[in-house]
């Protein structure tokens, strides 16, 4: 099939700071009528693989309440309008959360949150980092500890469900795609 959905009425039914959800009446290519499909609107998001010298990475810990429990991830989060570009907007994650320093930034995509549902991106970059005399900054919200584990260890960490973020290891495996362990 490769006729796109046709969208025949949008009303929005919650806004926010932080979301936007619309109620979407459409029409499949076949005739059907979908009258009540939600797509949900945010910011796009960013997050930085920090890798720190050649063996080790820098991995967030803290609690999801989405899934009710605490989680690694690698830094990152919601672009701003403040944010000059996706890298800028990654960047200014990276500093509030860890106060580590970039040193060299390779992107290495940018793909849907979650397609079915939001229009949403996230933008994925590999930041070589260093420590600094910076102090992290997260919001007020985020309680955050920083973490320094080898680069062999991130399929284990996978695999226990640590980190339990499809676009953090999604992230991992670009980045780090010749993992042995």
């Amino acid at each position: 099939m490769t006729e796109k959905w046709q969208r025949k009425a949008r009303k929005t039914v919650l806004e926010s700071p932080w979301i936007r959800v619309h109620e979407d009446e459409y029409v499949l290519p076949d005739g059907q009528k979908i009258p009540h499909y939600y797509i949900w609107e945010n910011s796009d998001s960013a997050l930085c693989v920090c890798k720190v010298g050649e063996d080790n990475v820098l991995l967030t810990r803290q609690y999801r309440p989405g899934i009710e429990k605490f989680t690694v991830c690698h830094p990152g989060g919601r672009l701003e309008s403040s944010d000059a570009s996706p890298v800028s907007g990654a960047l200014r994650e990276l500093l509030e959360e860890t106060g580590y320093t970039p040193q060299k930034i390779t992107p290495l995509g940018r793909f849907g949150q979650i397609p079915a549902i939001t229009p949403n991106r996230v933008h994925i970059f590999l930041v070589q980092c260093e420590p600094s005399s910076n102090q992290s900054a997260p919001e007020p919200s985020e309680k955050i500890t920083v973490e320094l584990v080898p680069i062999l260890n991130l399929k284990e960490i996978i695999a226990s469900g640590d980190m339990d973020c499809v676009a953090c290891v999604a992230a991992t495996y670009l980045a780090f795609s010749s993992i042995k362990k």
